[in-house]
């Protein structure tokens, strides 16, 4: 009983427009739907950036699997995104000299 009184009290400084009848019912923040909607931020505009973004890093590791430049595939990676993925895989490996 004391914890949740604590939690509440402290909960008031972080969410000072939150009712405190809320507050007492949450024993944690995944029971309030308040502080499961404030965790899911990002649009999807930014989360499209982010794989974008990854998926280009993942392309500059198989670029160079096959012995190409990373850099380069990274580069173009973020601007052909999935297309160089598909690039790097039918390209063959470069053979050393």
């Amino acid at each position: 009983m004391e914890f949740k009184r604590q939690l509440s009290l402290d909960s008031k400084k972080w969410f000072p427009n939150r009712s405190p009848h809320v507050m007492a019912q949450a024993s944690s923040p995944v029971d309030d739907p308040a502080m499961i909607a404030g965790i899911q931020v990002g649009t999807m505009s930014t989360q499209y950036a982010v794989g974008w973004f990854t998926l280009a890093l993942i392309n500059a590791g198989l670029a160079q699997g096959k012995g190409r430049s990373g850099l380069a595939w990274w580069a173009l990676s973020l601007l052909l995104g999935p297309f160089a993925t598909l690039l790097i895989v039918l390209f063959d490996p470069v053979k050393p000299k």
